[in-house]
């Protein structure tokens, strides 16, 4: 979940700042395998078929935000949800979220601190513009309450103040394991919401966050998120798409 308050590591030129808050352009800079094996899972269509990540390229009307956490989140997460889980350092390793620049950053990390007495987690987000040897690190910090909800959290997304609102209900769809004693291997993120003054979703998120880069992460991700009905909110709104990062070569913040 990229927001738009970011915080140079070390000290940049304002219009460096304004280039990474207001870079939205179509960029997926990931290997053909990766991107192959996303679009296949979900959409059925080769790389010359002409869709990306696992949408359309045209994209469509965006559909209206769930009502609950049950008419989204896995019903095995609904059971077993346990917040403390989703402590430690995740790797983004596909977004689609505008708020996030595609053609000029990269190396996405969040690392997540759950306090224990609130369940309320800190979440330091970072992302190097541009990406690799030559580029600066740049953390977001983040913030999500627990709710009474399982699998619902409260985020905060000041952007959408002049919408009338200034939270963003944040669903972890799915977790990656059915061990309820483990820490959560990856976790599906997804933002949604809709203005209070007409009938209209003003902003969608999805995160697909891992505790290790790996293929097959992102392979179990994509097929998840297809199964929960995610892909119609991918194949909508402006840029349309599942953005892939790779993180081959990334240098990551000390934190």
């Amino acid at each position: 979940m990229g927001f738009l308050r970011h915080r140079a590591v070390r000290r940049s030129p304002r219009s460096a700042i304004r280039v990474v808050i207001i870079t939205v352009a179509h960029c997926v800079v990931v290997g053909r395998s990766a991107k192959l094996r996303a679009r296949a899972l979900l959409d059925g269509e080769d790389h010359e078929g002409g869709k990306q990540g696992f949408a359309a390229a045209t994209p469509r009307r965006q559909r209206a935000c769930p009502h609950s956490a049950a008419d989204v989140v896995d019903p095995w997460v609904l059971a077993h949800w346990n917040v403390a889980h989703m402590n430690g350092t995740f790797f983004e390793l596909a977004y689609h979220d505008y708020t996030q620049p595609r053609a000029f950053c990269g190396c996405e990390r969040s690392v997540k601190t759950v306090d224990p007495a609130s369940g309320a987690i800190a979440d330091a987000f970072s992302l190097r513009c541009p990406p690799k040897d030559q580029g600066r690190d740049y953390v977001v910090p983040l913030s999500f309450e627990l709710t009474t909800s399982p699998g619902l959290l409260n985020g905060s997304c000041r952007f959408l103040e002049p919408f009338g609102t200034e939270t963003c209900p944040d669903y972890v769809v799915d977790v990656g394991t059915r061990d309820a004693a483990a820490p959560y291997p990856w976790v599906i993120e997804f933002q949604c919401v809709e203005s209070r003054w007409r009938n209209a979703t003003i902003f969608v998120g999805i995160n697909f966050y891992s505790r290790v880069v790996s293929e097959d992460a992102l392979d179990a991700m994509t097929r998840s998120a297809a199964a929960h009905g995610l892909a119609e909110y991918v194949d909508a709104g402006w840029p349309s798409g599942l953005h892939l990062v790779n993180h081959s070569g990334c240098v990551y913040p000390p934190l």
